[in-house]
C-alpha cells in the first residue's frame, strides 16, 4: 500500500472513533466536530489547539461507558497515526482525551499517545510531569 493510502485509512479511523466518542458525551462537543472535519479535509485550523485546551471536561452518557471503554482502546492505535499526519491534530486529539473523566478509559489511550507525542516532540517531558503530577493529586 502506498503513503496515500496509509494516509486515508489513518485518517477514516482517526475520525470514526473520534465521531463515536462524542456521540457518547451528555452533549455533542463542536470543537470535537472540528477536529473531526480538520482531520478529513487535512487541513489544520490555526486556533484549533488552543480551542482544543479550553475545553470544560466531557460529561459521559449514562449508559456509555462500555463503548467510550472501546472506543479508548481503538483511540490509543489510532493516535499514533494520526501524529503521522499531523502532530497538531494528534495533539488536539491527545487534549480531547485528556477532559475525558476518569474511569471512561481514557488511561487505554493515554499511556500510547504520550509515549508518540514525546517521541515525535508534540509534547515535552516538561509536559509529561505536569500531567503526572495533575493525575497524582487526583488519585491521593
Amino acid at each position: 500500500p502506498s503513503d496515500t493510502w496509509r494516509r486515508q485509512q489513518a485518517q477514516r479511523i482517526a475520525c470514526t472513533f473520534l465521531s463515536a466518542l462524542n456521540s457518547c458525551l451528555v452533549q455533542e462537543n463542536d470543537i470535537i466536530h472540528r477536529v473531526v472535519s480538520s482531520i478529513k479535509s487535512g487541513q489544520e485550523v490555526n486556533d484549533l489547539a488552543r480551542s482544543c485546551s479550553d475545553l470544560d471536561s466531557l460529561q459521559i452518557q449514562d449508559g456509555s461507558m462500555q463503548k467510550i471503554r472501546g472506543i479508548m482502546i481503538g483511540l490509543s492505535h489510532a493516535l499514533p497515526l494520526l501524529g503521522s499526519i499531523s502532530s497538531d491534530l494528534m495533539k488536539c486529539a491527545l487534549l480531547v482525551v485528556e477532559k475525558l473523566p476518569w474511569g471512561s478509559g481514557k488511561g487505554f489511550a493515554l499511556y500510547s499517545a504520550y509515549k508518540n507525542a514525546l517521541g515525535s516532540g508534540v509534547l515535552e517531558q516538561k509536559d509529561l510531569m505536569e500531567v503526572i503530577a495533575t493525575t497524582s493529586n487526583f488519585v491521593q
